[in-house]
């Protein structure tokens, strides 16, 4: 899953995410992103003749909303790192495992 590190919106990963919830997950692994550099992260429309911007998607999330499927498309300047936690971890409570390539990955509360 990928989260902007400042405003905590989950840019990637909804489904893992629902998955995770209806399970009964204490955690799922995620890693954040600096979701205003664009050295790390291009954001996009997925259908031609339509504009998304990072504002965009802060503002649909700060209101509670999620854009419809395939509105917003992130293409990541960097590549996501392999997390590989236990599911003990995930349904346990326990804290995540280190950061990769200067990129942080962490715990979030489904």
């Amino acid at each position: 899953m990928i989260v902007a590190r400042r405003c905590r919106t989950l840019l990637d990963g909804h489904h893992r995410y629902n998955a995770l919830h209806t399970l009964g997950a204490d955690f799922a692994p995620c890693v954040e992103i600096d979701y205003d550099n664009p050295a790390e992260v291009e954001v996009m429309a997925w259908r031609e003749n339509e504009v998304v911007t990072p504002e965009m998607v802060r503002d649909a999330a700060a209101r509670g909303e999620m854009m419809p499927p395939k509105t917003s498309r992130h293409r990541l300047k960097f590549s996501v790192p392999a997390i590989r936690v236990s599911l003990n971890v995930l349904f346990c409570g326990a804290s995540a495992g280190p950061g990769c390539a200067g990129h942080r990955s962490e715990m979030v509360k489904p």
